[in-house]
């Protein structure tokens, strides 16, 4: 952009030169030997030491006046190089032709390029620093979230998974054949967790297999049949969402509410073309004083967020029909 700015005044300058008669070549070799030193030197000196020094140095922590006493002396240095240059390209000393009369006005002229040039260098610096620090940040908020993703994998109630096993083992004696569907479905589940949520999106059906396969190794541990009042609409195969993020919910309804009858789960999935409502109401189990939903709410809070914006929330809270946690998310389909 330097070079082509000089070129169009070399353009204007060649113009110019025809009318009296002068040849275009003369003219661009004086110009260019001109412009190397009385431009191209304070210019290259001041951009590299406002680009390489100025900004991270002095301008990135914020020591303003060294930052300024330091520049004038970077733009009067450029402007000395640019005086020798001037003076080793034209094999003398023609800065000084008319002395200092001559000399002060142009070495002040190359200071304010070199200047100008300066913070230049610095803004550009603090363009390119800002880029590199928004993909850090980005770099940074995805490990987070992935390390978000592991904390939920493994928020999995450890206790939900021992006695799990431990009913596996009673029932083998009792009924093995159902011990061992039961060991399958497990399997399954944990497979899953493991293996089908690396991938940032996936159908929501495939998350509501998911609370299917965790609502029926619950059962295993009851000895009262679980109540689950399902309602499902829209096509839910073309919904894509985060993995595991109806988890936390179902392992909170479990943790803190009553399931059995008279107190069903009440489970609301609706899809269409504004977006997805997810809604999930059980009874208080009133001898169980924290409801807060912990952990699992807060990282699902946060995940929808960085996945959605402005665009999905979650609220969770006490009514008078019980725990409600209700997930909205608009215009995902």
């Amino acid at each position: 952009m330097y070079s082509l700015l000089f070129l169009v005044l070399y353009v204007f300058l060649a113009l110019s030169g025809l009318q009296h008669n002068q040849d275009p070549k003369t003219i661009l070799v004086s110009w260019m030997k001109i412009i190397v030193g009385f431009a191209y030197v304070p210019a290259i000196i001041g951009f590299y030491y406002g680009y390489c020094i100025a900004f991270p140095k002095y301008l990135a922590q914020r020591k303003i006046k060294v930052l300024i006493g330091k520049s004038i002396i970077a733009s009067i240095v450029s402007a000395l190089f640019g005086g020798l240059a001037l003076s080793f390209i034209f094999r003398y000393n023609i800065m000084w032709n008319d002395g200092l009369q001559s000399a002060i006005p142009q070495l002040m002229l190359m200071s304010f390029i070199g200047a100008i040039n300066l913070v230049l260098g610095s803004v550009i610096r603090g363009f390119v620093q800002s880029t590199i620090d928004i993909s850090i940040k980005e770099s940074l908020e995805r490990e987070r979230l992935q390390l978000e993703m592991h904390l939920l994998r493994i928020q999995v109630n450890p206790h939900f998974l021992f006695n799990t096993l431990n009913n596996i083992d009673a029932l083998i004696k009792i009924n093995p054949v159902k011990a061992s569907e039961y060991l399958h479905k497990l399997s399954q589940f944990m497979r899953q967790l493991v293996y089908q949520t690396e991938d940032a999106w996936q159908p929501l059906d495939r998350e509501i297999l998911l609370i299917e396969d965790y609502v029926e190794l619950q059962q295993l541990r009851s000895n009262d049949p679980i109540q689950i009042n399902w309602s499902i609409q829209g096509p839910t195969e073309d919904a894509l969402v985060p993995p595991m993020l109806l988890l936390p919910l179902i392992e909170n309804c479990f943790k803190h509410g009553l399931i059995q009858l008279p107190h069903p789960l009440t489970i609301r999935i609706n899809a269409d073309v504004h977006g997805i409502q997810i809604t999930f109401i059980n009874t208080i189990d009133a001898s169980n004083s924290s409801i807060a939903g912990g952990l699992g709410l807060e990282l699902t809070r946060k995940r929808l967020l960085a996945m959605y914006g402005n665009s999905a929330e979650l609220k969770a809270g006490s009514t008078v029909d019980g725990y409600i946690q209700t997930i909205s998310i608009t215009n995902t389909i």
